[in-house]
């Protein structure tokens, strides 16, 4: 497994950002009533109570973008009929809704396992669609700037009679065949507990009849809040955020072999089960620090410490009381240790000083939680002027702030981690697609900023993130609003939103040229841009969905469809 960092690129950085100018001028909203009234599906809260059921119904986006055609988006009404909303640019209007495809089913009452319908795009032709109920649909779009109906080519159950939402899907040319990978969520009661279930499937078209059938499965588990959910670029592996690990459990296509842990009989081992947890270890930015408890009086030339640059090992009268492989690697000419009253103290410093070690040894004793956090507050804390007082904010979304998430690769051959990320507390906020046909990009919190990293692979095949975009200070923005439901950007990354369930909608832009040449003294001309505030009267309901335009801003309302046109003057 390989650990990296996500290192923001210092050219997509302003650090003479001075924060956004307040606008006052208003932005004119198109309002269209009468609509056929949306889907929506709330979970049963007398089986479906838990944290899971509740983000995934609750936070869902009942509108849909077409990443290869901008100024519309879909969503589908209670009939389960999809509708096109479009917005003509020639006329500044949005223009009337347009049903593109019917599907006659009828859903049951809630009464557990029923799920919000989703549509996805997949390519320029082709979608898939869930009903959530249990049915999937491989739909054939045509040209779809046309407003002509779209045909169903294939309607499959693939879970029997269990509802699931789409998170991902991907078309592909797989040697010369015609491939759709998509991943499919549920939620299940197992062992008392809820977990996420995650069921990759692959269908591919025959050649001789065009038909679509399913070539086989895989299905991962876990319990942990899912803040990201997407195939890797060449759908070779499963990449996911969480703050708890996920592992696959069924792969139609390679056996899944569980290892057998290895035993080193030739290591000496700890005599009892105090020695075995005798130590405790505590982190900053730069240093590990390790106290080994000691009862009685022990001098020094009883201890032997033997430090490699990822190995450590600890012994006393010969008694090994830590032997293990580090998490990562250390200074070994840095190394020192001395011997207390009452314990004994390795320190170690670290070969990458920006990396924060979840664990020191594989299956070993976490950190000592209280004097790490004290510590790594100290040490590590987002701030980025060293004369601004720190806030409450600064520390993490209030709930995570004991938590410690990561992004993980887990590959599709070995069902392993291939690459990991650790966020620390700053969970992503959300996903976004820059770019038709590739992964969605991740927007995670990088000091004051909000930084958005796309997967890329290499010729050589080498997994990474690149640093695509910046939303300058939004990452500081969105922590002091409250009751924000959804958070979104434009595809050219200029304008970022933070959208609340029915009142208020709050827009940044990056780029505002009208500093007026203020500087701050003996430093470079100051960058700021520029905040709008829309408010609503709550007569249009609670807001289900938002697309966001480089252009407009489309919002589908419980009552009516919104568009906001953002004419925003340089």
């Amino acid at each position: 497994m390989k650990i990296f960092e996500l290192r923001p690129d210092s050219n997509l950085l302003k650090c003479n950002f001075d924060g956004y100018k307040l606008s006052l001028e208003p932005i004119p909203i198109l309002k269209s009533e009468n609509i056929p009234k949306p889907d929506r599906v709330l979970p049963d809260t007398s089986s479906e109570y838990s944290f899971l059921h509740s983000s995934l119904y609750q936070l869902h986006n009942h509108l849909v973008a077409d990443p290869w055609l901008h100024h519309c988006a879909y969503y589908i009404d209670v009939s389960f009929v999809i509708h096109k909303i479009q917005y003509d640019t020639t006329v500044g209007r949005v223009k009337q809704l347009t049903p593109v495809y019917r599907c006659a089913i009828k859903r049951p009452s809630n009464s557990g396992g029923i799920y919000n319908s989703y549509l996805k795009f997949i390519s320029e032709k082709y979608a898939v669609l869930s009903d959530g109920i249990g049915g999937l649909r491989i739909l054939d779009t045509g040209d779809r700037q046309k407003n002509n109906e779209w045909k169903e080519i294939k309607v499959y159950q693939p879970l029997n009679s269990s509802g699931f939402i789409i998170q991902d899907a991907k078309f592909a040319f797989e040697n010369g065949v015609k491939t759709i990978h998509m991943l499919l969520q549920l939620i299940e009661q197992i062992d008392g507990k809820f977990h996420n279930i995650i069921h990759w499937l692959t269908y591919v078209e025959d050649g001789n009849d065009k038909n679509w059938r399913e070539a086989g499965r895989r299905t991962l588990q876990g319990k942990g809040s899912l803040h990201y959910l997407s195939l890797d670029p060449k759908c070779k592996a499963f990449v996911y955020s969480s703050n708890y690990e996920y592992k696959y459990t069924n792969d139609s296509f390679n056996e899944i072999i569980e290892e057998i842990p290895v035993v080193d009989e030739t290591t000496e081992k700890p005599q009892n089960e105090e020695s075995e947890n005798s130590f405790t270890w505590t982190q900053n930015g730069e240093d590990i620090t390790i106290n080994f408890n000691q009862q009685n009086e022990r001098s020094k030339n009883e201890f032997q410490v033997k430090c490699e640059k990822s190995h450590i090992e600890v012994k006393y009268q010969n008694q090994a009381l830590l032997c293990s492989d580090l998490f990562a690697e250390v200074d070994t000419e840095m190394t020192t240790w001395s011997l207390e009253n009452d314990f004994m103290q390795l320190n170690l410093v670290k070969k990458d000083t920006e990396l924060i070690w979840p664990y020191l040894i594989p299956g070993g004793p976490p950190a000592d939680s209280i004097n790490e956090k004290q510590s790594m507050l100290l040490s590590s804390a987002p701030i980025s002027d060293l004369n601004t007082q720190m806030e409450e904010c600064d520390y993490g979304d209030d709930g995570h702030q004991d938590e410690e998430f990561f992004i993980e690769r887990l590959d599709v051959c070995t069902h392993k981690s291939s690459h990991k990320v650790f966020l620390a507390s700053n969970h992503p906020l959300f996903s976004t697609t820059l770019r038709p046909g590739y992964p969605q990009a991740v927007a995670v919190r990088s000091d004051v900023d909000c930084c958005l990293w796309l997967q890329q692979v290499s010729s050589n095949d080498e997994w990474s993130m690149k640093h695509e975009s910046t939303l300058h200070a939004f990452g500081y923005i969105q922590a002091s609003k409250r009751e924000r439901k959804f958070l979104a950007c434009s595809p050219d990354t200029n304008l970022a939103v933070i959208c609340e369930s029915s009142r208020h909608l709050f827009i940044y832009k990056n780029s505002y040229n009208t500093a007026g040449g203020l500087r701050k003294r003996s430093g470079p001309q100051l960058t700021i841009g520029q905040q709008k505030l829309v408010s609503f009267d709550g007569s249009n309901g609670e807001i289900l969905g938002i697309v966001v335009d480089n252009e407009i801003i489309l919002l589908l309302t419980e009552n009516a469809i919104l568009c906001l046109q953002l004419s925003i003057e340089e």
